[in-house]
Order: C-alpha cells, then structure tokens, then sequence
C-alpha cells in the first residue's frame, strides 16, 4: 500500500512540475492571427527555449570590450555573450519569415529567429558552412555559436483568455414591414 501511495505522490509531483510551465512555441500560425488584427507584435513578450552562447575570438590589438563575458586565451581576446534559457525579449523587426528579437537595449542588439517551414516554429537564424559548428550576427559582429542540444526556438506564455475568443453576436429578428 505504502509503495503504491508513494507512486501516486511522486506522479502527481511529476504532473504538478510539468504544468508549471506556461510557455509555448511562437508559431507562424500565431503571428498570422497577430498580423490579422493588426496588433503590435513589439508589446509580445517573447522567451528563448535554450540557453544561447556566443562567443568571438579576436587578437588583442584589434579588441573592443563589450557587455558580454571577455577574457584572454593564448593573446587573444575572447567574449561570451551568454543569453540564458527562457530570457524575455522584444520584437524589434517582424516580417514572414524572420523575427528580430533584443535581448538587451541599444541598436543592433538583436539576434534574428527564421521561421522553420517544417515546424511552423521561429528558430534560432544560424549561418554554417562546410565544417562550422554555426554563427550568429549580433550587434553587427559575426559570433561562433556554441553546441546545443536543440536549436532555440521563441516561445511566448500561454494565456487562456488569448487562446479562448467568443465571438457572440444576439441577432435581433426581422419583421415584415
């Protein structure tokens, strides 16, 4: 009895943990409904689903300090600008097909998400050649990115009063005249 109670608890523990997430993925769907009621896609607050790293590697005498994390490998300057999992961000660029999303103040502090045709999703706009793990303009600088998992993707919270709209209208009759 006590094995099966301890199993229910830890399910609902499971089930509890699992919900708690309110966020979904921002879908070419959602931006179409957005467009169509002609709403201001810069008041969305989008969210990153993984943690993004980017880093730049540059000799001491060409350096510039930026904001991010920099430090000094082997003469050469190195900057990480790290951008943690689900970070609130703004649309400050919007067509079909790319979002340009500031996760920080200032100009050309946006990083571009591409809508995945497949997935209907806004990933993570990547550039990659031949034997390139990917790299990401940011602040007009080309940036390395760093192994992930899975490919960021926008996400934006789940709000059921967006999700649920009643359009009701009482029709009044008509009379003969």
């Amino acid at each position: 009895m006590k094995k099966s109670v301890s199993i229910i608890c830890l399910f609902i523990v499971a089930m509890l943990f699992s919900s708690c997430s309110n966020k979904i993925p921002f879908t070419y769907d959602l931006k179409k409904k957005i467009d169509k009621h002609d709403l201001d896609i810069s008041r969305v607050q989008f969210y990153n689903s993984e943690k993004i790293v980017l880093r730049s590697v540059a000799p001491l005498d060409n350096a510039r300090i930026f904001q991010g994390e920099v430090s000094i490998e082997n003469g050469k300057m190195v900057e990480e600008i790290i951008i943690n999992k689900e970070t609130p961000g703004i649309c400050r660029m919007s067509d079909d097909l790319i979002l340009g999303i500031s996760f920080e103040p200032g100009n050309n502090k946006t990083i571009d998400f591409k809508l995945n045709k497949m997935s209907k999703t806004y990933d993570l706009k990547v550039s990659r050649s031949a034997n390139e793990s990917g790299r990401v303009e940011y602040d007009s600088i080309l940036y390395s990115l760093q192994p992930t998992k899975k490919i960021p993707i926008l996400l934006i919270e789940k709000d059921d009063k967006y999700i649920y709209q009643l359009n009701q209208r009482i029709l009044k009759g008509q009379k003969v005249n």
